[in-house]
């Protein structure tokens, strides 16, 4: 009789044991699972024109995302220089007839900055001086009403018709340091100066708000603001004394400070998806070395990427809601919505030219993504992470800073002294 019960005790012991085996067997690690996908859609924004590359990333959520497939090839069809031209931390906007709009400044007539127009073939149209001497300008932005606005460095708001002529300017309270202004549901223009002044200007140039934040008495590199599907909020870096960046989200009403999270203080600009989450890269602690981070419209963190990224760049997100960032190791990585790697690829395997100065990301609308490397060179990436093509540019700007992809299937580069059009 015991050594029936002990027999069958054992019995019992092992298909218990088998049961928790087989159960552990069947959860796989993060990307063994499979990547999860979170579908995004283009949100409309009333107060900006409908056209491929409104703003310098895209759209308000800073997504960097193009509404059509862009270049497979990787070739330079055409380019545009001008001498003294200082297109640095600086975007192009396309409207829907593929006309480009850049506002930048001229080293060469001491920083006079103007607003160069040019057409989808890369010819000059427009170039009107609009203030200066100074230093650089916001990115330009096409507004629904038919006109381009352009921040410049003394806070003043200026727009221009889609010819390039001068239609008004309004004067902020403050100076400008954002490389792009935000634009409200209103068209209310949300932008920051140095000292950490945040300021909303209305349409009618009433000043909405200002308001200091920060313990800092200077700002950031020049950080774009990224909006709220709702647009009751905007996100962007805030300088710390103690912690460097603060990811800070404000209420656009109001200008009051909702919530705040570290962050790289190098970061380019806070994504936002269709759901109000909000994207950046951040320094993880207790480490030496930066993560992408992803929090809840109320600032509670959802997620941290196990993977290492570079700092010095922005975010990009698929109509997939896959998210892409520059990697530490020197490479492209592709996460997906719930913070897993799904991919990791070199960039050129060739560590030497790691790029130290930060890598520009934009993804077409198959989720092919392009990178701007190295000051030097274009890659193009397929939705699996296969390298498409990589295009050495025929002359070497200092600073690549701006992509933007038009309805054409174009890629538009815009680098310091240099505008390039790649198909």
């Amino acid at each position: 009789m015991r050594e029936t019960i002990k027999t069958s005790f054992v019995l019992v012991l092992a298909l218990v044991l088998l049961v928790l085996s087989c159960a552990r067997d069947k959860t796989p690690l993060g990307p063994a699972e499979g990547p999860a996908v979170c579908p995004q859609q283009d949100i409309p924004w009333p107060s900006l024109a409908n056209s491929p590359w409104p703003v310098m990333w895209g759209d308000m959520q800073c997504t960097a995302r193009g509404k059509y497939p862009g270049p497979r090839i990787g070739r330079v069809v055409w380019s545009f220089s001008q001498e003294g031209l200082y297109a640095e931390e600086v975007g192009v906007a396309i409207a829907e007839d593929g006309t480009l709009y850049l506002a930048a400044p001229n080293m060469r007539e001491g920083m006079r900055c103007y607003l160069f127009v040019l057409g989808p073939d890369g010819s000059l149209r427009a170039r009107t001086f609009f203030t200066g001497p100074g230093e650089c300008t916001s990115s330009a932005s096409l507004l629904a009403r038919g006109r381009v606005l352009a921040v410049d460095h003394a806070g003043a708001i200026h727009e221009f018709d889609m010819q390039g002529n001068i239609q008004g300017r309004h004067q902020g309270p403050h100076g400008n340091e954002a490389a792009a202004p935000a634009v409200g549901l209103d068209g209310t223009v949300y932008f920051y100066s140095w000292g950490n002044f945040f300021s909303g200007v209305e349409p009618s140039g009433q000043v909405k708000w200002s308001r200091h934040v920060g313990s800092s008495s200077y700002s950031l590199t020049r950080c774009s603001l990224a909006m709220s599907p709702d647009g009751r909020s905007f996100y962007t870096l805030v300088h710390d004394h103690q912690f460097g960046a603060l990811l800070t989200a404000f209420d656009a009403h109001t200008g009051s400070v909702r919530w705040q999270a570290t962050a790289s203080p190098y970061f380019l600009s806070p994504l936002v998806d269709n759901e109000g989450n909000v994207y950046c890269i951040t320094f993880k602690q207790g480490a030496d070395h930066f993560v992408v981070r992803s929090f809840t419209s109320g600032g509670q963190l959802r997620w941290a990427s196990p993977a290492r990224a570079g700092q010095s760049t922005n975010l990009c997100m698929s109509s997939d809601g896959y998210l892409f960032a520059y990697g530490a190791g020197d490479s492209l990585l592709c996460i997906d919505c719930e913070g897993r790697v799904r991919w990791s690829t070199p960039m050129l395997g060739r560590p030497e030219l790691a790029s130290e100065g930060g890598v520009r990301l934009v993804v077409d609308s198959e989720g092919v993504v392009y990178a701007c490397y190295n000051s030097r060179y274009v890659l193009g990436f397929g939705k699996n992470g296969t390298r498409l093509f990589v295009c050495e540019l025929p002359a070497m700007p200092y600073n690549l800073c701006g992509l933007a992809i038009s309805c054409t299937g174009q890629l538009i580069i815009v680098g310091e002294g240099w505008v390039y059009c790649l198909e």
